[in-house]
């Protein structure tokens, strides 16, 4: 997820064409002053698609029942299913299926709704493939699916399918996450970042710059409470879902600990590096410095609480952005803190989502063209645009970005850590982390134990 729900991937997103940003704009900002509302920026770009689309493509239809569509023997039509990548439902995907249709005219393109929810999404598009139509042709997956797509049989090994120097084009790190025993069942498309976004305005209050620590964030946190006598908070997705694996990944990565070992074989997370992590993660909470509903909060419930001034401080994709209606000068994003002693800046979860190719496609001719061109530089400079970190690295790497998309100023140089997602298992393992971390921070459980639980949950799915 990745990612996780509405938006954990959450809060995923797109926009149109972003404006350049002032020169004198901080370069470590989410959006700068004199910028146009990420709102009026989306809103405008949604008009532009749908006047813009080509006749061809079946704008938003959903998946149909009477079998019309299955079994057409066209195979020159491609059916992508994708969900918005946007809290705000408005996203890049009608804009590139109408660039691909021009670059491709011989090739329709209709796209597939599917739930937005990514445990939802996930069953639908589980049942949907297991059904062997070939429905739909490729979709979009989170990025910890691979192996447990791969030995469910719904998802087709893709390395044969594309020349070597294909390959070539995507982040090493994001291509490992693919593979599943050596083989790439998934197709990178784009990424996703935690990052930390904050409230200028409150910061300049009590005199303090953008934290670089947790402790250093907790302090701010203290004297907005204390000093400007001000209930600000922070916030993060602390409800018992995915959501809360990617948030523990975090913090437990930035302690110096980890879930599991590297190679996915025994738990690791019952270690004096971890409880420092969720001691401190406990110590928020009971200190009142995070926000009251934490242990309910998902992507949307976040962002809504910091978009309406209720949070100081947020944990959110890079994305998130998109669903803010505040003015860009009014908040910032950064990198997210390290603990003290340790390197900064800490790490970030990696989220996102890839192109999956259904194994009972009757269209792979078609699928593979759509897939090369949505991964190619022109397709990868317009989710950039949205405010996606490019799975191609060319695009990636080029520097003209940061005035297109200024996030990507902030997720570029981000540490990223990733989820044990390399095994089957890890829905039972993710499972493991998300409830007994959330146990701890409801006060139902003490830190060590919550690890203690953690820790057995995890060695018998490993064992199972």
């Amino acid at each position: 997820m990745s990612e996780p729900e509405p938006n954990n991937s959450p809060a995923p997103d797109d926009h149109g064409a972003a404006q350049a940003r002032p020169d004198d704009a901080d370069p470590s900002a989410g959006g700068g002053r004199g910028w146009p509302s990420r709102r009026t920026v989306l809103r405008a770009a949604a008009a532009t698609v749908v006047i813009g689309v080509a006749g061809g493509v079946a704008l938003s239809r959903a998946f149909r029942d009477d079998g019309g569509a299955i079994g057409d023997p066209d195979s020159r039509r491609v059916r992508w299913a994708a969900s918005s990548n946007d809290q705000n439902l408005v996203d890049s995907r009608q804009v590139l299926i109408s660039a691909f249709q021009k670059a491709h005219p011989e090739i329709t393109v209709e796209l597939r709704l599917v739930p937005f929810s990514t445990d939802a999404k996930r069953q639908a598009l589980i049942e949907l493939v297991r059904s062997g139509t070939g429905e739909p042709d490729v979709y979009l997956g989170d990025v910890i699916w691979p192996a447990e797509f791969a030995v469910d049989q719904l998802a087709m090994p893709l390395d044969d399918e594309f020349e070597p120097a294909f390959w070539d084009r995507f982040d090493p790190a994001a291509l490992a996450a693919s593979r599943y025993r050596g083989r790439i069942y998934a197709v990178p498309y784009f990424a996703n970042r935690g990052v930390l976004y904050y409230r200028p305005d409150l910061l300049g209050q009590v005199g303090r710059p953008p934290p670089t620590t947790w402790e250093e964030l907790a302090e701010t946190a203290r004297m907005l409470r204390d000093v400007a006598h001000a209930e600000y908070r922070i916030a993060w997705q602390g409800d018992a879902y995915e959501g809360l694996t990617c948030v523990w990944t975090e913090f437990a990565a930035s302690a110096g600990g980890s879930t599991v070992d590297p190679g996915v074989t025994r738990s690791t997370i019952d270690s004096p590096p971890c409880a420092r992590a969720l001691r401190f993660m406990c110590g928020l909470v009971e200190q009142g410095l995070t926000h009251p509903d934490l242990t309910t909060l998902r992507e949307p419930l976040a962002t809504s609480l910091f978009n309406d001034g209720e949070a100081a401080f947020m944990r959110g994709w890079n994305t998130a952005d998109t669903a803010l209606d505040t003015e860009p000068e009014k908040y910032r994003a950064t990198q997210l803190p390290a603990f003290a002693g340790q390197r900064a800046p800490g790490f970030s979860a990696i989220g996102g989502w890839s192109m999956f190719v259904n194994p009972h496609t009757h269209r792979l001719a078609a699928v593979r063209t759509f897939v090369d061109w949505m991964t190619s530089v022109p397709a990868q400079r317009t989710l950039s645009r949205y405010s996606q970190m490019p799975a191609n690295r060319s695009v990636l790497e080029d520097l003209s970005l940061v005035n297109e998309s200024p996030m990507i100023s902030v997720t570029r140089g981000v540490r990223s850590v990733a989820r044990p997602a390399g095994t089957p298992r890890y829905p039972e393992i993710s499972r493991a982390v998300y409830t007994n971390i959330n146990l701890a921070l409801r006060g139902q459980a003490t830190p060590a134990d919550a690890l203690a639980r953690a820790h057995r949950d995890i060695t018998l799915s490993l064992r199972g």
